[in-house]
């Protein structure tokens, strides 16, 4: 997987800045001719500025997961992260109540959007989950005669609203880092009332994680494109004219 930096910089009053403004069409770049995943991570002092051993890194991770490729990939991903020993990951699983109505969707970004899942996608989600799960009894039973608790939590919420998906994003607001994909399947994915985004290289969900006005976090986000041959789309395709240089051209649209 390939980790981009985000263009934009945070200030100390939490509005963005744009202070790198050449990345924006190298990333572009390297989302649509990549032959593999690509992440671009949203830095709002991951880390911090201090240097720890190994052995004292601790790190709170959350996934938000709606369906789709793109967030099956940000999950395993995640579950790699969290082999380490200082790393504690709590996967949240959205579900559709029944009052969520298709004509309650207002969903404007610009390319790539949110889809509705197939039923192969559905398939292979519950797959996915169903791995993690497994993994998840694995530790338990492994740490069961130790006071060690699992590293990896996995919750159901069922939501009827975008507001209510917001809801949940505020309740884990004091992670270190939110790790999602950046176009989720499914109903509840094409609820979320995202309008019109200069930044779609986030996808809705990390938009709502960078927009203070709608959720209230300080953690840095990670959002995954997962790389698919077959995917048509131009936000993933085989890379082309590999020795093309790209150059650090002024974007001329607004950051």
């Amino acid at each position: 997987m390939v980790i981009l930096p985000f263009h934009k910089h945070v200030r100390l009053d939490r509005t963005w800045e744009t202070t790198r403004n050449e990345y924006r069409l190298l990333n572009k770049k390297v989302m649509e001719e990549a032959p593999c995943s690509v992440a671009i991570l949203v830095d709002r002092g991951l880390g911090g500025a201090t240097r720890v051993a190994s052995s004292d890194f601790t790190l709170v991770i959350t996934v938000l997961f709606f369906g789709g490729n793109d967030d099956r990939e940000a999950l395993a991903f995640a579950v790699r992260m969290a082999e380490h020993p200082g790393i504690s990951l709590t996967v949240i699983r959205f579900i559709p109540s029944e009052e969520l109505k298709p004509e309650n969707v207002k969903l404007e970004i610009t390319e790539d959007q949110a889809g509705s899942c197939s039923g192969e996608t559905r398939l292979t989600d519950v797959e996915a989950l169903t791995e993690l799960k497994e993994k998840i009894k694995e530790h338990e039973s492994s740490c069961s005669n130790s006071d060690i608790e699992s590293q990896i939590i996995y919750e159901e919420k069922i939501v009827k609203c975008h507001e209510e998906v917001c809801e949940v994003m505020n309740k884990y607001s004091r992670s270190n880092l939110f790790l999602v994909g950046k176009s989720p399947e499914g109903s509840v994915a094409l609820g979320l009332n995202v309008v019109r985004s200069d930044t779609p290289e986030l996808g809705p969900v990390g938009n709502l994680l960078t927009s203070s006005e709608i959720v209230s976090t300080s953690a840095s986000v990670l959002v995954v494109q997962q790389y698919v041959a077959s995917r048509e789309s131009p936000g993933v395709g085989v890379l082309t004219n590999v020795t093309k240089e790209v150059s650090p051209v002024e974007d001329s649209e607004s950051p």
